[in-house]
């Protein structure tokens, strides 16, 4: 599958004037299907076969492409009652193994594609991105369980909207590139994210390059009279503050910022990065009502 770097909200401006298109990043399960004579499967970004768990999209699939060899490359997601794909609501659906059918009944699924691969057995990888988009336009319908995702040509205001409906991101897509394997600065991930202030409370030892180190810190924050876990941080670390964080690990009280995306059901901070050391900061800041505009938040 092929994969973004990571770019800032700074850069919209740039990327737009430099031609490149804009997709809305669904937070969902990325999946690509393939469909052979109207048999589809579909593989998970880890090579793990999901087929069975969302029989709703499979119907569709097979419904729309009943000949000939298709692939392309999406998210699943479970829609809120706004519309908009829920990362809660598609976890606890991604957690079903049993029952799928039930479950896509009350957790309706959509697949929302951003890509094609192979078109009626052309395989299609080499085309511009405009062209493959061209693809999804006139082969797919816009709504319903198998859909284009939102995209546009003014990622301002797309970012407008991640911002207001307080979504993943979107992503910015060379409008002339190939679909490759791997990671490529041709397309750029750009996420709407918040940081908090955290308690650190442990660590797990290092590996690797970082055995003489730690591994990831133990995130905690303050809910009443409790310390509450709220996951941990092993990315973002430079070699020196990497140094820092050690002086100070057998000194508390060690306080640390990082960003995230938003908050797991069970409370958890959702792909925590760290950001710095906040040697400012009093155990005090160190609550959960910071989490309290986080979207999923259910602290």
């Amino acid at each position: 599958m092929m994969l973004a770097t990571r770019g800032r909200a700074e850069d919209i401006a740039r990327l737009q004037i430099e031609g490149y298109l804009f997709d809305l990043k669904i937070d969902g399960v990325r999946a690509q299907a393939d469909i052979v004579d109207g048999q589809v499967t579909l593989t998970s970004r880890r090579g793990v076969t999901c087929t069975f768990q969302y029989p709703e999209v499979v119907e569709r699939l097979r419904g729309l492409f009943p000949t000939g060899r298709w692939t392309f490359d999406g998210e699943i997601a479970v829609n809120d009652d706004r519309g908009l794909p829920s990362w809660p609501l598609t976890h606890r659906r991604n957690a079903q193994v049993r029952n799928t059918s039930g479950w896509a009944a009350k957790l309706p699924a959509t697949y929302y594609v951003f890509d094609v691969l192979e078109q009626n057995s052309i395989n299609v990888t080499r085309w511009s991105l405009a062209s493959r988009r061209q693809v999804l336009v006139e082969e797919l319908p816009h709504t319903g369980t198998v859909r284009p995702v939102l995209h546009s040509t003014d990622g301002l205001a797309l970012w407008d909207v991640v911002q207001q409906n307080r979504m993943e991101g979107m992503v910015a897509k060379r409008p002339g590139s190939a679909y490759r394997a791997g990671r490529s600065q041709d397309w750029v991930k750009i996420k709407r994210t918040q940081t908090v202030t955290c308690l650190v409370g442990g660590y797990d030892p290092g590996e690797g390059s970082r055995a003489s180190t730690f591994g990831a810190l133990h995130l905690y924050l303050i809910e009443g009279d409790v310390l509450k876990p709220v996951g941990k941080v092993g990315s973002g670390f430079s070699k020196t503050e990497i140094a820092d964080v050690m002086q100070r690990l057998h000194q508390p009280p060690l306080i640390v910022e990082v960003e995230y995306l938003d908050v797991s059901p069970d409370g958890m901070l959702r792909q925590p990065v760290f950001q710095r050391l906040r040697t400012d900061a009093r155990i005090a800041d160190c609550t959960t009502a910071q989490l309290s505009d986080s979207e999923g938040s259910h602290a």
